[in-house]
């Protein structure tokens, strides 16, 4: 497998979402509601993406495989999969509350995908990120079934073009109205 000089997607890699609006489809030359993100360069065996090749194209998933040390380099030996995911997510309302687990903790619950990093990239809206105050236990737990008042503990930003957010394992974290690129592990 001959590789370019630059890895081009081939074919649209689009996820639906019940918060997706229209912003990436627009972008992208069509309109659809709903798209919440633009998969652009994935080797996540859920949703790999299509790239060019000088003859043809290939899963970056099966590329990776094969051409692992040309893509990598030095740092070839570190990695089973390729390491990297970048989106463009478009929230037109709020992405529900969510975390992601430490490595020990996903493997817990039986999980081989280990700890997810991710950094966001604004473009426009709101990032909630961590809690703004140390909380207990027994606070968290009075205040977990109610999304309002956890809202309300959180570090709300309103941000700019290209604030940018470190979101590592195990912090709460949501968006609302927002549109960014967000690359993760």
């Amino acid at each position: 497998m001959e590789l370019p000089s630059f890895l081009f997607q081939a074919t649209e890699n689009l996820v639906e979402r019940p918060w997706g609006g229209e912003w990436i489809s627009l972008m992208k030359g069509f309109r659809k509601k709903g798209i919440g993100e633009s998969w652009e360069f994935s080797a996540h065996p859920s949703n790999p993406s299509q790239v060019f090749l000088k003859k043809g194209s290939a899963k970056l998933t099966e590329l990776f495989i094969e051409a692992k040390k040309e893509i990598l380099g030095d740092l070839a030996e570190k990695y089973t999969a390729f390491p990297l995911l970048v989106k463009l997510i478009d929230v037109s309302e709020r992405l529900d509350l969510h975390v992601h687990p430490s490595a020990k903790v996903a493997e817990s619950f039986g999980e081989t995908e280990g700890e997810k990093d991710k950094a966001w990239i604004m473009l426009k809206g709101t990032a909630y990120i961590g809690f703004s105050e140390n909380l207990t236990q027994e606070n968290f737990e009075e205040i977990i079934g109610d999304e309002k008042l956890v809202l309300e503990k959180l570090n709300r930003f309103e941000s700019g073009i290209y604030d940018t957010f470190l979101i590592p394992p195990g912090v709460l974290h949501t968006a609302e109205n927002s549109r960014m690129v967000e690359i993760s592990t």
